[in-house]
């Protein structure tokens, strides 16, 4: 696996930019002609066992809903025609719940695809667990919230890294941020600078594939499904991905996409890093259920102090408070 530093351009396939991929190209290199990319995830899991307020991906909401195998193994085979993954991630929801996650795990390494194939969960179940698992996973990110008591302990989850040989990490996390609208930006400045400044799409390197294709950004495959549950109908997927099934120009495309100045169609309804925190909570069901379906319009009181800060001349004096009303 190479280095990850400034990229090599092809010459002839696009223009050279100085400004907003300079970011986002810590985020691949090319080598031998596949593109090397730093990190991606794959939602395995769509629901949770959890019910945080403002889930970034949704989940207390959605049904029941599990990634095949045969499906995952068709994305990376399609994906590994073009590009090699140095950290591929199986995310949820909570990925713990998937039934067939060791299968996930043995597909993923048996691919070549990734070099190291790790898991990110909240931690409830793995006292669950197999061997079987533990063997198979190269690291497990633990995000550990407040008031969720974990059964696994640290100490616990040493002893099975020494005998298994993965890493792991337990990050608390005490905010959440707002992420989600449900009525468009109709400023297509304010737009572009959120696309900019998105750390998931860049430093972060949040990227991810469903469905066949591959996005930039985790929130795109979902945008249709979540504005479904206020009762608009937006199918912003085959402009924010790239097909990877059947395609044989996967590497041009995928790498005009990597570089691409415009923002996606999901940046419309979403505040990409910039939103405003607020502590972490876990709600009720029913309250998760009326959060998804709440129209939510956008105002500055939205954003953290310092986005409003930087994007002060953007915003219009006059905006007020967030409107949120059932539909």
């Amino acid at each position: 696996m190479p280095e990850y530093a400034p990229r090599p351009r092809v010459p002839g396939l696009l223009k050279e930019t100085k400004t907003m991929n300079d970011t986002a190209a810590l985020n691949y290199v090319i080598k031998d002609q596949l593109i090397y990319l730093r990190k991606v995830e794959v939602q395995v899991a769509f629901n949770c066992n959890l019910t945080c307020k403002g889930c970034v991906h949704g989940s207390p909401a959605r049904p029941v809903k599990m990634l095949s195998p045969e499906e995952f193994a068709r994305d990376l085979a399609a994906l590994g025609s073009a590009a090699r993954v140095h950290k591929l991630l199986l995310v949820g929801g909570e990925p713990l719940l998937h039934p067939d996650l060791v299968e996930l795990l043995k597909l993923a390494k048996a691919s070549g695809v990734a070099k190291y194939v790790c898991v990110t969960t909240n931690g409830v179940g793995l006292e669950n667990m197999s061997d079987d698992f533990f063997s198979n996973v190269d690291s497990i990110e633990v995000s550990h919230y407040p008031r969720v008591r974990l059964r696994y302990t640290r100490e616990d989850l040493e002893r099975k890294a020494q005998q298994f040989g993965f890493t792991f990490a337990i990050s608390a996390y005490a905010t959440f941020q707002e992420t989600h609208l449900s009525v468009p930006l109709d400023d297509p400045a304010l737009v572009q600078q959120i696309y900019k400044r998105c750390k998931p799409r860049a430093e972060w390197s949040c990227h991810t594939f469903a469905e066949g294709r591959y996005y930039m950004c985790p929130r795109s495959p979902i945008l249709g499904e979540r504005l479904g549950s206020c009762g608009q109908l937006v199918d912003n997927r085959p402009a924010d991905g790239v097909m990877m099934r059947d395609n044989p120009d996967l590497f041009g495309d995928l790498l005009r996409y990597l570089q691409r100045d415009d923002p996606l169609e999901a940046c419309k309804w979403c505040l990409g890093s910039d939103g405003a925190s607020f502590p972490h909570l876990l709600q009720s069901k029913k309250a998760a259920i009326e959060e998804a379906s709440r129209i939510v319009h956008f105002a500055p009181t939205l954003l953290s102090p310092r986005a409003r800060a930087e994007l002060a001349g953007l915003l219009a004096p006059e905006d007020g408070k967030a409107e949120a009303a059932a539909p």
